[in-house]
Formats: structure tokens, C-alpha cells, sequence
């Protein structure tokens, strides 16, 4: 990228994130959250910018664990003072409830245990359902590569620019949506086939069913942001059985990645579109992809079920979390963004 494009770039960004901050300033009574079981009062969050004293009021004195999604990179010092002062806050109010952060990166658990907050690395990409993204046979390959990506600067799109036979899937966030870079991105890729155009006046957002269509007719998957979070397509991806071709991130989704079938390449288009041809080269059969990453997720998920156990135990619950998991387990743990008075008549009913 050229400096007049990262300056851009950054400007797109922090004019993003000012939308964000207003928006969930006027969203204070909802979150990304969902009630995991009732006694002891276990939740599993979002971590964003919000305060859950609505739900911290509803477990009143009984022992009370929160367990936090991380959602973006919290890679940075910066990010993690916020994290410890979000944390201090809670603890002013309410020290008998815990606060347990789920990392999507090796990097992240080490700088929250040193901060002395109490962190697991457990990897949100392994909540991603593996019964619903699959290998598909009978799907003809299309496509050499295939972008599902926000319509957002982060994403960088252009960095597909040199791939020929290119496959996109659009995502518009309600709030990030950025018109401007969406415009940008329609003319730089024009020769892509957009499967939903950000521009479209009839733009949807696709199925899972199509999504999963669109991954079967495709070679590779592309990864071209720098920071976020751990990325469900890219573990889509690879549930699929497609090879990846990333560039150097922080955030967690290269947790996954084995050197066999994922391609870490620098941020060029020209080294992107050689490492999109050197994936398809590969040849890898699908169903070992998918076969290694399942492995690897059940590592986090085993991480996730251990958490869960240490608690019951430490109060005596008699419930073991190898039963409890079939029952709470569904795609993306069904995090959903609800009002906190669900969360509260649900808490309520112990």
C-alpha cells in the first residue's frame, strides 16, 4: 500500500468507528449475550462496549460468571488497559462475579494473564457448526478464489485485484457500512463475480446454504486483513476443505492454519494471485483440510467444556460438562444481540 492509501485507509477506519461509538451509545440496553446455565449463573458475552449491570443485578449475591467472546484483536497495551479498567469497574460493584476472557490468540491470553486477568485460549472459530460447512462433490469448481468479506477498509480488498477468476461475497455491516469504499471496490474488482453487490439496490445477504454453494465452487479462500478478529471465513474456509491464502494478521485466525494448506503471503496483490495459483497447485484433497481443522477446534472446545467443569465443581453443582455441552452447543454458541431484559427473566427463573 502506498502512503497516500494507509492514509486513507486509517481515515475510513476511525470515521467507522466514530458511527460505532454513537451507534452503541443509543443501544445501551442490549448486548451480544446468551444465558448458559442458571446455577451458578454462567453467561457467555460479547466484549464490547457496553454495561452489564442489568444482568450483574439479576444474579444479585449468588456467584456469578461472565465469559467473554473477544471480539477484533486485543493485541495491543492499549486495548488491554481497557479490558483491565472494564474490569475494575465490575469489581467496584460486584467483586463476587468473575470475569473469564475467551482469547483467540496465544498472544492476547499472555497479556491479559499478565495483567492478572483470568484468560483461556479458546479460539471463537471453534463455535463455528462443522455439520453445516462442508466439502461438496458434487460442486464444480468456478472459481480460483473466493473473498467473503465486510465491505469495510480493513478488509482490503484490493489486494484481489490481480486474481482473474474471483468469486466475492459481500457482507454490509448496518452501522460500518462504508459507501464510499464500497464504490472504490466495485471499480477495482469489476471484473469479479459479485454474488451480492454491496451496491445493489436488491442487495441481500446470503444463506448459509448459498454461502457453503459458493465455497464448494471455489479453489482457495482469501484472508486480507491485517487486524481483526479471529474471522469465521476463514475457518469456513477451511470446514469446506478450500486451502487459504492470508496475508500477516493479528487477531487469532491463523490459530488454525497449518503451513500444509494455509499460505501466509506479503501484502501485495501480485504476491496474493501467486499464492492463490500455488494453493490450486497443491492440489490438497479436501477432506484432509477439514479433517485437521475439525481436530484443532475440538482442542478449544475441550478448553471451553474444562472451563466449565472447574466451575460446577468449585460449587459443588454434581453437573458434568461432557453432558452439558450437546445441550448448549449451537452455531456460534447462538450469541444474539437481545435485549437485557431477556437475559434478566432468564436469570431470574433460579
Amino acid at each position: 500500500m502506498s502512503l497516500a492509501d494507509k492514509l486513507n485507509y486509517y481515515l475510513q477506519l476511525s470515521q467507522a468507528l466514530i458511527k460505532l461509538r454513537f451507534h452503541n451509545a443509543g443501544e445501551g440496553d442490549k448486548a451480544f449475550f446468551r444465558v448458559l446455565n442458571r446455577e451458578p449463573a454462567i453467561l457467555l458475552l460479547a466484549l464490547h462496549d457496553r454495561d452489564f449491570s442489568p444482568l450483574h443485578e439479576a444474579i444479585g449475591p449468588k456467584p456469578g460468571y461472565f465469559l467473554f467472546n473477544l471480539w477484533g484483536s486485543r493485541e495491543t497495551g492499549r486495548s488491554i488497559r481497557k479490558v483491565v479498567q472494564f474490569v475494575r469497574r465490575k469489581n467496584r460493584r460486584y467483586p463476587h462475579h468473575s470475569y473469564v476472557f475467551l482469547c483467540n490468540s496465544p498472544e492476547e491470553e499472555t497479556l491479559l494473564k499478565d495483567a492478572g486477568l483470568e484468560a483461556v485460549l479458546c479460539n471463537h472459530n471453534c463455535w463455528i457448526d462443522e455439520h453445516l460447512f462442508r466439502p461438496d462433490p458434487a460442486e464444480s469448481k468456478r472459481f480460483d478464489a473466493v473473498y467473503d468479506a465486510n465491505i469495510s477498509p480493513y478488509k482490503r480488498h484490493g489486494l484481489a485485484t490481480e486474481i482473474q477468476n474471483l468469486a466475492l461475497i459481500s457482507f454490509r455491516h448496518p452501522v460500518l457500512f462504508n459507501h464510499g469504499y464500497a464504490q472504490k471496490v466495485r471499480r477495482e474488482l469489476d471484473h469479479a463475480h459479485w454474488h451480492n453487490d454491496p451496491l445493489a439496490d436488491d442487495f441481500s445477504f446470503l444463506t448459509t446454504e448459498q454461502v457453503v454453494s459458493i465455497l464448494n465452487q471455489s479453489r482457495v479462500g482469501l484472508c486480507l486483513s491485517a487486524v481483526e478478529g479471529a474471522m469465521y471465513a476463514s475457518i469456513q474456509y477451511l470446514l469446506c476443505g478450500l486451502p487459504v491464502v492470508s496475508t500477516a494478521s493479528k487477531g487469532g485466525r491463523d490459530v488454525f492454519f497449518e503451513d500444509e494448506y494455509a499460505l501466509i503471503v506479503a501484502d501485495d496483490s501480485r504476491a496474493v494471485a501467486s499464492g492463490v495459483r500455488e494453493m490450486i497447485n497443491r492440489n490438497i484433497p479436501p477432506d484432509a483440510i477439514r479433517n485437521r481443522v475439525i481436530e484443532r477446534m475440538t482442542e478449544h472446545r475441550q478448553t471451553f467444556t474444562d472451563l466449565l467443569q472447574s466451575i460446577f465443581d468449585r460449587h459443588q453443582s454434581g453437573q458434568l460438562a461432557t453432558d452439558v455441552w450437546p445441550e448448549i452447543f449451537r452455531h456460534k454458541m447462538g450469541l444474539a444481540y437481545l435485549p437485557f431484559d431477556q437475559g434478566i427473566a432468564e436469570l431470574r427463573t433460579c
